[in-house]
């Protein structure tokens, strides 16, 4: 799997210019922050209160919709702040020279890649995470593609261990896809970054993925076993809700893992309707500081 090198060129901050991933996709100003949604319980010492944050949102088919209920999105998604945004269900988010790409980029403050097939997308903050390549995965199998980003957090340094921001699925009705799903991801996860100091590693891994139970007339396998074979697990569970399965209500569930080593730093994790977010999804808190400690003190051999 190709991993694209472009260099990337951010804005100066608070200046409004959209510029392109590989010809693509749109990268925002920094948008105003906005107050933490009142009532919302997050960790002690939540950004704005001390102690700081990494806080990832996976969100599977809230993004979409008329202009009103993007906006009411919009403005609920700025209260919390993410730093990474996966999004699953973005089914036409191509269409009109992906438009609702463009505006959810200049209204999140945040850098959005829309994966092959327009089914998933992932969005980051700019001013914690700097663009080291996409992993890019088309596939004649499967329509919902994941999309994958590799980063490195500016708090770690350029010596770091990069982190492969993913989104995906794993939530197709028959075995022979599901499997497919988790061999993709598997590929992903092997897959080797060049950093910018020309290194190259092999990135620890964070996503969302759409992770409901559908019906599956051969057997009936869980999305977390899939997950495990790519190498991932759940590493920001949330009270009552089992990990990789459909809420109670049914529907999809964005649901978020990643590689085992990232499993203790995440302090919170909250349902998106906690949250005041449309759609099924999670909300989860983790130290940043222990988040760059991680990413320098795993940093693996050259290749």
């Amino acid at each position: 799997m190709a991993v694209n090198n472009a260099p990337v060129v951010s804005p100066p901050a608070g200046v409004g210019l959209l510029s392109a991933s590989a010809g693509r996709h749109p990268s925002a100003a920094a948008a105003e922050p906005a107050p933490v949604l009142p009532g919302l319980r997050v960790p002690a010492g939540a950004p704005g209160a001390g102690e700081e944050f990494l806080v990832a949102v996976s969100l599977s088919h809230g993004m979409m919709g008329d202009r009103s209920a993007r906006t009411a999105m919009y403005r609920a998604l700025r209260a919390i702040g993410p730093h990474l945004l996966f999004c699953q269900g973005m089914r036409g988010a191509d269409a009109d020279h992906e438009h609702v790409m463009y505006e959810a980029s200049y209204e999140l403050g945040l850098r959005g890649w829309l994966g092959e097939g327009s089914h998933t997308a992932v969005f980051a903050d700019m001013g914690a995470f700097r663009p080291v390549g996409e992993l890019r995965s088309p596939s004649t199998v499967l329509v919902a593609s994941p999309t994958a980003v590799a980063f490195q957090l500016d708090d770690a340094g350029l010596d770091s261990l990069p982190l492969c921001a993913v989104s995906g699925t794993v939530s197709s009705g028959r075995e022979v896809l599901r499997r497919a799903e988790s061999q993709m991801l598997s590929r992903v996860t092997a897959s080797m970054v060049t950093l910018p100091g020309g290194r190259r590693r092999r990135a620890l891994v964070v996503g969302g993925f759409d992770a409901a139970v559908c019906p599956d007339p051969e057997r009936n396998i869980l999305p977390r076993d899939l997950l495990a074979g790519a190498g991932l697990c759940e590493v920001a569970p949330r009270k009552g809700v089992t990990p990789g399965t459909a809420p109670p209500a049914g529907g999809f569930e964005g649901w978020v893992a990643g590689s085992g080593p990232l499993a203790a730093l995440w302090k919170e994790a909250r349902t998106a309707e906690d949250c005041g977010l449309r759609g099924h999804g999670t909300v989860a808190w983790a130290d940043r500081d222990a988040f760059a400690s991680l990413l320098n003190q795993l940093a693996l051999p050259a290749a």
